[in-house]
Parts: C-alpha cells; structure tokens; sequence
C-alpha cells in the first residue's frame, strides 16, 4: 500500500470513529393520545369530577416523555403525572371539570436514543427547581391547586432552572435527561396581550433551525370581571387557563390557547406570555 493510499484510508476510518452512531442519535418524534370524552353534567360544586372513563394519556413507547401538551381543556389541566418505567412510558393529564363537554386529549414530545438517562425531579418546597448536572425539562401543568387569583409564571429561569410560581400551592416539576442528548440551548419567549372580549388569546413561538422544543411555560395576569367560583366553596380563579398546547411542525414550535376562567369574553385586557427550552437532537 503506498503511502497516499494509506493517509487516505486513516483519514476514513477517523471520520467514522468521529460520526455519531445511530445509537447515539436523539430522535424526536410528537405522540397523540386517545380523546377522551368529557361532559359537563354532574353536582356544580364537585370541581373535581371530570365525569370520564379514564384520564388523558400519551404514550412515548421505549422513549422518553420530554414534555406535554393537550387540546380540548374548558377547565384547567391541574397536573401531570410521567410515567418512565415498563415497555411503555407515558404521560397522563389530571384534568379539572370541565365548563362545557367536548374532548381532551394529550399530546407528547417523545425523545429517543441511548444515553438520555431520564429521570423526575419534584422541588419539596419553594418555586424552582432545577436538574443540577442534567437538563432541566419543567413541565407547565403542575399546579397542585388550580383555583388561582395572582399572576402564574411557569417557565424557564436562567441557564437550566425551571419556575413556577403558580398560586399557594405551586409544585415545580421536571423531567431530566442528559445535556449530552441535545446542544444549542436557548430559551424563546413570546408576549402579547388576552384582548378585552375576546374568549381567547393564542401565542406561538419557533426554534428555528434545527432545534425542537423541549419544554414550555407560560404566563398569564388574573382578569377579575372573568373570575370563576365554585357553588359551593369557596374555590375560585380569575387566571386564564390554558385550553389548548400542542407542538407545530414536528416540535420545531409550540402554540398555546389561553380561554378566560369563566370561558366569557374579557372584561379587560391582559398580558400574557409564552416561553419555550428549545435544543438541537445530538447527531441530528
């Protein structure tokens, strides 16, 4: 072999020792649950009867839930629950009575690949929380008690923190995988405004790029004129909820629906916003 030859084939097997390997390799994929069939019937006062079969579930398969969404929501999504273990994980939805019926169903950004290490991290106290040497991933519905009357801020903080400062009873939550399964971290934030009487009020924000969303938060200002109260306690809450949240374009952007707690046209106008952890897959 001459010596061209041999420099050439060095070079090769270089670049391949260098490529990532289809193990290596973060994949992205979006999952839809089943819908769920939601009614409004039953005792007013009990706002915790939902009145379905079963609750709103995603399923990621041999991957790892990064983070959830839902469309359908006429009431607050009060919680999420990740499930990592067994041949299937998922994420279930724990959603509020509904104001009106219609259909919940959840939506997952899914992650596959060797190495993600994930795991959940739930802050004891206080109204951060962060994965330390992993990648900080907070879920936006994690509101332990959902009938709110002050700002809800739910979002990303710093470098690799996770707020959320959602009523008295806020529970900062999770997921964590390893830095190593994505690069190019930045967090996007979008603002505007809930429109007095309008129902409603939609934001969006993109990644750009390559990269895929990975988590997202949000914040909303209470409405007074728009607040609901329970028939027969004294639970009650003034803050838009959000009614829809789904990835776009293959989880290269997120859009959300705010709807007033009382799901009435605004009495007044407020500010909201829309934050999005957003990385590029390794070896993508």
């Amino acid at each position: 072999m001459n010596r061209r030859l041999a420099l050439v084939l060095a070079a090769a097997v270089a670049c391949l020792a260098a490529a990532p390997t289809a193990d290596a390799q973060t994949r992205i994929t979006v999952k839809k649950g089943s819908a769920v069939d939601l009614t409004a019937a039953g005792a007013p006062e009990n706002e915790y009867d939902v009145n379905s079969g079963s609750d709103p579930s995603a399923f990621c398969g041999k991957g790892v839930p990064l983070t959830v969404g839902w469309t359908g929501a006429t009431a607050p999504v009060a919680g999420t629950q990740v499930y990592l273990t067994g041949p299937n994980t998922y994420v279930e939805l724990d959603p509020r009575r509904p104001k009106a019926a219609g259909k919940l169903r959840a939506v997952a950004v899914c992650a596959t690949g060797k190495g993600l290490r994930p795991s959940v991290k739930v802050a004891q106290n206080g109204t951060s929380v962060s994965c330390g040497a992993k990648l900080t991933l907070g879920l936006a519905a994690t509101e332990s008690w959902p009938y709110i009357e002050e700002p809800i801020v739910v979002g990303p903080s710093g470098a690799n923190g996770w707020t959320a400062a959602a009523g008295a009873r806020p529970r900062p939550t999770a997921i964590c995988v390893a830095r190593s399964a994505f690069k190019n971290i930045k967090t996007v934030r979008r603002t505007g405004t809930f429109d007095a009487g309008s129902a409603t009020a939609t934001l969006s924000a993109s990644c750009g790029g390559a990269g895929r969303v990975l988590a997202w938060g949000y914040e909303a200002a209470p409405i007074a004129g728009n607040t609901w109260r329970s028939a027969e306690s004294s639970s009650a809450r003034s803050v838009p909820f959000v009614g829809d949240a789904t990835p776009t374009a293959g989880a290269k952007g997120f859009k959300i629906t705010l709807r007033t707690a009382d799901n009435a046209p605004a009495t007044a106008s407020a500010p909201v916003a829309l934050s999005v952890r957003c990385g590029v897959p390794a070896g993508g």
